[in-house]
């Protein structure tokens, strides 16, 4: 269900919240432990063996564009 809370934030203001630098916030580690980077739309996000490889943050952000093709009604 979180992807649906995902996707809720996102529609109250998608031109914000959706490929832009406003999308994420905050650091690359849970409560910056250790402390770590800014975040950016560029970060790789890492699924493991099972899933392929790597994929920036800005292929990933929304349910209807990119490896995703899905919408809540």
């Amino acid at each position: 269900m979180i992807d649906r809370v995902w996707w809720i934030w996102q529609m109250l203001s998608p031109n914000e919240r959706q490929f832009t630098s406003k999308a994420i916030a905050g650091t690359q580690t849970f409560l910056d432990q250790p402390p770590s980077a800014n975040g950016t739309l560029d970060d790789q996000i890492e699924f493991g063996y099972a899933t392929g490889p790597a994929r920036p943050i800005r292929d990933l952000i929304s349910t209807v564009q990119g490896p995703f093709c899905y919408v809540y009604l």
